[in-house]
């Protein structure tokens, strides 16, 4: 499971962005839940994947512009 919270949650392609990511990795999204930025004071995109999630990947969500924080579970 990748939890992203974004700096701008309004922010436009957030759920693009980051789903492209794990897509080039060659992982399955299984779940995708976008929080509504304009009901949860901190909204968060969680994302459930088949796999082994790699560092790597990690380290490509948190290049994103936008990235607040990238949390692996």
């Amino acid at each position: 499971m990748i939890i992203f919270i974004p700096l701008d949650p309004h922010a436009t392609d957030i759920i693009a962005n980051v789903t492209k990511k794990i897509s080039q990795t060659g992982l399955s999204i299984r779940q995708a839940l976008a929080e509504d930025p304009d009901l949860s004071t901190q909204a968060k995109l969680t994302i459930i994947v088949d796999g082994e999630i790699p560092p790597e990947l990690i380290s490509e969500i948190r290049k994103l512009e936008g990235t607040r924080s990238v949390t692996v579970y």
